[in-house]
């Protein structure tokens, strides 16, 4: 494989890596009900 180049279970390793450190991004989503967004994002962009 290339250097610099992502192997199959590369990302899967870094997201699990991100989830163990307390991923900012899944705070947010356990937070946040984004369906709410749904039809008016439907709306605009279609």
């Amino acid at each position: 494989m290339a250097k610099g180049t992502p192997g199959f279970f590369d990302v899967d390793e870094r997201l699990a890596e991100l989830s163990a450190k307390g991923d900012d991004l899944e705070r947010v989503k356990a937070l946040v009900d984004f369906e709410m967004f749904r039809a008016a994002l439907e709306a605009a962009v279609p």
